[in-house]
């Protein structure tokens, strides 16, 4: 029994070992990609950089991997705060976007309902009249019919 109880602490050592190294890993990605924003958003739009600016910010990230690699505390404290800015200018992005692709869609859908509004009180003979005159299809049923025409007016 006594065997088995010293295997079983071994192998739950060896976890919690390869748990820990798995996770400095992780933080050594994190910050490797934060970095790597910040430096992308440090130059997006600069239209010259000199060469021993960008490798000094090169350095600064190498220096923080390899701190929160050898387990440095403030190397990840220093990593979740500098991420925070970022990832909320993102979801702002995103969500402005977000926003203004829905303001398209509804300015497309009531020009597109304007666009009908001529066709609605007619009947399907002269829907099918209208269809004629220019040489479309004319069956189908009303709302395919005005459909037909509006995207004929949008051309």
């Amino acid at each position: 029994m006594a065997t088995i109880n010293q295997s079983y602490n071994g192998f739950a050592a060896q976890a919690r070992e390869a748990t820990e190294k798995l996770q400095r890993v992780v933080i050594a990605n994190v910050e490797l990609a934060t970095k790597w924003t910040e430096l992308v958003a440090a130059f997006a739009g600069a239209p010259a950089v000199r060469a021993g600016n960008v490798g000094d910010v090169v350095q600064d990230g190498t220096d923080a991997v390899v701190d929160a690699v050898h387990g440095s505390t403030e190397a990840v404290a220093a990593t979740s705060v500098a991420a925070e800015p970022i990832v909320a200018t993102e979801t702002n992005e995103t969500e402005q976007r977000d926003r203004a692709h829905a303001a398209e869609r509804a300015e497309a859908k009531h020009a597109h309902e304007l666009a009908r509004e001529p066709y609605l009180s007619l009947t399907k003979a002269e829907l099918s009249a209208l269809l004629a005159e220019r040489g479309l299809p004319k069956t189908g049923t009303i709302n395919t019919l005005i459909e037909r025409l509006v995207s004929a007016d949008a051309l």
